[in-house]
């Protein structure tokens, strides 16, 4: 399709923009929003939505021909929306003080919007927690991760698999235990490295 990220929509008034980008042999395609309720507590999409991210696609880029059994693995989450139910997402970050609403001194909570501000958010939620320290905020360089330090951030390629007779690899994922706050096999699987991103491999 391309070597780099492209955005596409199918062709209707008012249809949603999509990204997709080539990663690791692969291609991520998104986002799509569905609403949730209170009482919902796993965000990963029904079949139903699943098609209808795929028709659109398709509508889009219809020579790629896409079906479900071309899907290898979803990100999903909830985020904060307006109300229960609503797919309008909130456009600000919210803080709730428990103090002054009757919880303990010192007790903050953050409802954050997205996660590329989330440097941000969590600079607003210091700053309300110790106003008497503020400091200016760095703006975060974003850059590429040279291949020798990939394996200690926790990167590791889709088809990665420890090598025979070699235990060198179990260095940087023990580091990631110790110092990544990972207190299941789950968060070291898919929130603190890139092992999850290949479902057939990892879980």
């Amino acid at each position: 399709l391309s070597t780099h990220a492209v955005a596409v929509a199918p062709p209707a008034p008012g249809s949603r923009l999509y990204f997709l980008h080539p990663w690791k042999g692969r291609l991520l395609a998104g986002t799509g929003h569905a609403p949730r309720g209170e009482q919902d507590l796993h965000p990963r999409p029904t079949e139903g939505e699943l098609a209808r991210f795929l028709i659109d696609l398709n509508l889009a880029l219809p020579e790629m021909k896409l079906e479900a059994r071309h899907i290898r693995h979803v990100y999903a989450g909830f985020l904060p929306a307006e109300q229960p139910g609503s797919t309008r997402l909130l456009r600000e970050d919210m803080i709730f003080d428990h103090a002054a609403h009757g919880g303990p001194a010192g007790l903050f909570s953050l409802t954050g919007t997205k996660f590329t501000a989330s440097h941000r958010s969590a600079k607003k939620l210091l700053d309300a927690a110790f106003p008497e320290q503020k400091a200016a905020l760095k703006d975060v360089q974003s850059g590429t991760i040279e291949s020798d330090d990939q394996a200690a951030a926790g990167i590791f390629e889709y088809d990665w698999r420890p090598s025979n007779g070699s235990r060198e690899w179990a260095a940087p994922l023990r580091q990631i235990i110790e110092s990544e706050a990972v207190a299941h096999l789950d968060d070291l699987i898919l929130r603190r490295t890139s092992l999850g991103d290949n479902p057939a491999r990892a879980l």
